[in-house]
C-alpha cells in the first residue's frame, strides 16, 4: 500500500503533494481489524541507481540452501515426538509461549505495547510469535530479550522505541 495517494510521503527525495488531511484519511482506508491480519508491515525505501546496477553478487544459493537445511533439522529436532507439529509455523500461541520464555524486559515491553497501542488479543499474539526468539538458533527455550520483541513490534508497524530501557515512551 502506497503512504498516501500521491505514493510519495515521507520520501527522502521527492516531496510528497498531499495535506495531511488527505493522507490521514487515506491510511485509515483499511481497517484495524484488517491490519491485524497482516504480520509485518514494512516501509520499503527507494532504492539507489547504484545499488541497482552494482554488479556485485549476492550471497551464493548454497549458502542459503544450508542456513535453510540447519534450520529445518533445528525444527525437526525440537518437533521430536510431539504430535502434528514440524515445524514453527504450525504451534499455536500456547506452543509458542512454552517454547519462547520471555524475560522480564520483554514481558514489561509486551505490557506496555497492550496498553499504550490499544492492541488486540490478536495482534498481541503476531507480536510475540514474529519475534525472533533466541531459541531458535542453537539454544532452545533461551528467554526473548526486550529487543527482539521491539524489533518485531517495529515490523508489524508498531511504533517502539529504540532505546531498550525505554519501555514507558511506546507512544
Amino acid at each position: 500500500m502506497n503512504p498516501c495517494p500521491c505514493g510519495w510521503y515521507g520520501d527522502p527525495v521527492k516531496e510528497c503533494t498531499c495535506s495531511d488531511s488527505m493522507v490521514s484519511r487515506y491510511q485509515k482506508r483499511i481497517s484495524g481489524p484488517l491490519l491485524d491480519r497482516i504480520d509485518i508491515h514494512m516501509d520499503v525505501p527507494r532504492v539507489e541507481y547504484e545499488k541497482l546496477s552494482d554488479h556485485r553478487l549476492g550471497e551464493p544459493s548454497a549458502a542459503i540452501q544450508a542456513r535453510v537445511e540447519a534450520a529445518r533439522e533445528r525444527q525437526r529436532r525440537r518437533f521430536q515426538g510431539r504430535c502434528g507439529l514440524l515445524a514453527n509455523a504450525d504451534m499455536g500461541p500456547a506452543e509458542v509461549r512454552d517454547s519462547c520464555p520471555v524475560d522480564e524486559a520483554g514481558k514489561s515491553l509486551l505490557r506496555a505495547a497492550m496498553q499504550q497501542l490499544h492492541m488486540s488479543a490478536r495482534a498481541y499474539d503476531e507480536l510475540y510469535s514474529s519475534s525472533p526468539h533466541p531459541q531458535a538458533g542453537a539454544n532452545h527455550r533461551r528467554p526473548g530479550r526486550l529487543r527482539h520483541h521491539r524489533d518485531a513490534a517495529s515490523g508489524g508497524g508498531y511504533p517502539i522505541p529504540a532505546q531498550e530501557t525505554n519501555v514507558a515512551g511506546l507512544v
